[in-house]
């Protein structure tokens, strides 16, 4: 009975939280909204993500004491406020973003909220693609190949950012019908340029990383 409670207090912490998340304004990465009213203090925000990722926490630390928690996956193009991710703060080891664009925006992006929480930060969803033109929506229209210049540029933006702790490439093992990309085609056959690209990059930063 005592783990349903828990259960269902997880659930409805979650669920007031997604509903204060959505009121939101469309406002700076940073900022801070009231709802329509302009009666509901930020407090609001603290109060009701503190609780959901506390609940959560617990819940996970309850059964591994040891366990790596990467919080949500944030979307770091999108309205953030600040308040949500102090909330966060004492229950997470990781902050994790999602941030598509350019290497240069993801860079501004994950060094702007690594500099305001002081905690490591992982790119946790990105990718640059190499297009058909006019092949610019989603879901693709025509194959795509990953950008292995984007992710050169991006890794080393990352290396610049001491709170930086990984990057997740966004993407398809194998190219399927509807990412239309990934490290292997439609045969299971390997994608040279990319997989060669890649991993040309990733032996250039274990060297960094390793000094071999």
């Amino acid at each position: 009975m005592r783990r349903m409670k828990e259960r269902k207090g997880g659930v409805m912490a979650r669920r007031d939280a997604l509903k204060t998340l959505a009121a939101a304004g469309a406002a700076g990465p940073l900022a801070c909204a009231v709802d329509r009213g302009g009666a509901q203090p930020m407090a609001r925000f603290f109060t009701v993500a503190e609780r959901y990722y506390r609940v959560t926490h617990d819940a996970v630390r309850r059964y591994d004491p040891h366990h790596l928690i990467l919080g949500d996956r944030w979307e770091a193009n999108a309205p953030l406020p600040e308040e949500v991710v102090r909330a966060a703060l004492p229950h997470v080891d990781v902050l994790s973003f999602q941030c598509f664009g350019t290497a240069d925006n993801i860079a501004t992006k994950m060094r702007q909220w690594a500099d305001f929480a002081k905690r490591p930060v992982l790119l946790a969803d990105a990718a640059g693609h190499i297009r058909a033109p006019g092949d610019t929506g989603w879901p693709p229209t025509a194959d795509r190949q990953h950008d292995a210049d984007h992710y050169r540029r991006t890794m080393d933006a990352l290396w610049q950012i001491p709170q930086s702790v990984g990057y997740h490439l966004c993407g398809a093992h194998i190219r399927n019908n509807a990412r239309r990309y990934g490290f292997r085609d439609r045969t299971n056959a390997v994608i040279p340029e990319t997989v060669e690209g890649i991993r040309a990059v990733n032996a250039d930063v274990h060297r960094r990383t390793t000094g071999l």
